[in-house]
């Protein structure tokens, strides 16, 4: 029988997509030891509303993970907005839940950009930019500003 890996594949897309994975595993395996360690955390659900979706004993965190070539620009607001689309989906149906909703974003944030206020547990969420993610995600000011106080 002959050995397949000895044969080169017709291309190499495999590699690629487990490399854009690859950041989200790195973020999920910590909850996951934590779970089986039986350390607060109760479940990790992967895929469902969210990239990853923690259990706490008394919370949920609501996890989208967004990565991309290290060659491109510096994440802006705009840059992590398919993100915030997604935790905001996700914030619409779940709401009621005990819930905080998280991006990580692979990279880095520029430093002059608003994505920045969101990156500071207790920072004040400014009115610009809870302007610029309305304007963005099509809601109302205020639906928009209690999304963004949950969201890290």
């Amino acid at each position: 029988m002959n050995n397949s890996l000895d044969l080169i594949p017709p291309d190499d897309t495999g590699t690629d997509t487990l490399k854009r994975f690859r950041y989200q595993a790195q973020i999920a395996l910590p909850f996951c030891l934590a779970c089986a360690r039986k350390e607060r955390v109760q479940s990790i659900i992967m895929e469902h509303f969210e990239d990853i979706v923690v259990e706490y004993e008394d919370h949920w965190h609501f996890i989208q993970v967004k990565t991309r070539n290290a060659d491109l620009a510096q994440w802006t607001l705009i840059s992590a907005l398919d993100g915030l689309k997604s935790l905001y989906r996700s914030f619409c149906k779940t709401s009621h839940l005990e819930a905080k909703y998280i991006l990580f974003i692979e990279g880095t944030i520029s430093k002059a950009d608003d994505l920045k206020i969101l990156t500071c547990p207790k920072s004040n969420i400014s009115d610009s930019l809870v302007k610029k993610v309305s304007q963005k995600l099509n809601i109302q000011d205020s639906e928009c500003k209690a999304f963004l106080s949950v969201v890290t």
